[in-house]
């Protein structure tokens, strides 16, 4: 495969990385679809309240779920947005500001993720 001029790889890590997170993502998403929609109430008619949600989130293994979940869907999506910029953007300004953008844009999502996720956790 042939690598980018100045690149010290050839993408296979982030190829791969790709595909852990990926499967990852849809064993939590069919996880927390299952477990959220239909384990809480939400199929007996009582629908799901946020009384329900933060009661469930008040037990560690729930937060270090959806933790786990808010990591995984940012590193999966940002990498892979990364992986086309990569492709893309020749200049090394351009991939270096694209790479620094990702990065401010991911530390934002995260910090956004755990003040909505741990005020609720209590």
């Amino acid at each position: 495969m042939e690598r980018f001029p100045g690149s010290s790889g050839s993408g296979a890590q982030g190829w791969l990385w790709q595909r852990v997170t990926g499967v990852t993502l849809v064993v939590l998403l069919v996880g927390h679809f299952l477990l959220k929609h239909f384990g809480m109430g939400g199929s007996e008619g009582e629908g799901i309240t946020h009384a329900l949600v933060v009661a469930q989130l008040r037990n560690p293994w729930w937060l270090v779920f959806e933790l786990v979940f808010l990591v995984v869907a940012l590193w999966h999506g940002l990498n892979g947005v990364w992986m086309v910029a990569a492709d893309y953007l020749h200049a090394p300004v351009l991939r270096v500001g694209a790479y620094l953008a990702l990065w401010i844009v991911g530390f934002v999502s995260l910090l956004l993720g755990l003040v909505t996720l741990l005020p609720l956790a209590g």
